[in-house]
């Protein structure tokens, strides 16, 4: 009983070692008759400099506007409102569709030749929202928006015509800075 089993065990051996043989023969001994060692040095390194190029440039286009987001969000009011090419004030209302449409209600700041898409009771869909169950986003919301065109960088929820994150500073109060600033 021991004998065949060690009789199997060396005839799938062969099986195994042969299967590998011929396949290392397809791979390197073959592949190279398909595809010449030229063409296939040219190919890997196109492929390798196109891939680095753009995981390169992607990463610092993202690094580029992470550091920008995270140094806006580490400014001050005076400072964001200054940096800032526009500032708007947004108020909620509800839709026939049950969306709380952002629709803005005042500009308080626009720097001239900026590219800014939107203008006074347009929706701004990147704040709308639809409500769920015992959650009040406020009444409107107060939008920073920087560079040109002009992106979102900060948005702020306004509570009885308050700024909690700004320390709850009033609404009007905000609104004079950004008229000082404009």
């Amino acid at each position: 009983m021991y004998k065949k089993f060690t009789e199997g065990l060396i005839f799938g051996a062969g099986f195994g070692i042969s299967f590998i043989a011929l396949w290392y023969a397809a791979v390197y001994l073959l592949n190279p008759l398909l595809m010449s060692s030229s063409e296939e040095h040219i190919v890997n390194n196109k492929l390798s400099s196109i891939e680095s190029e753009t995981k390169k440039s992607i990463s610092e286009k993202l690094e580029q506007l992470n550091s920008n987001y995270q140094s806006f969000r580490e400014l001050g009011p005076d400072e964001q409102i200054k940096e800032a090419s526009v500032i708007f004030k947004a108020v909620y209302v509800l839709s026939s569709n049950g969306k709380m449409k952002a629709i803005i209600k005042e500009i308080y700041k626009q720097n001239p030749n900026i590219i800014f898409h939107y203008k006074v009771g347009n929706e701004y869909p990147h704040s709308s929202y639809y409500p769920k169950e015992d959650t009040n986003y406020g009444e409107g919301i107060i939008v920073l928006l920087s560079g040109n065109p002009a992106r979102m960088n900060r948005s702020l929820s306004v509570y009885y015509n308050r700024i909690p994150g700004l320390g709850d500073m009033p609404v009007k109060f905000f609104k004079n800075k950004c008229k000082k600033e404009a």
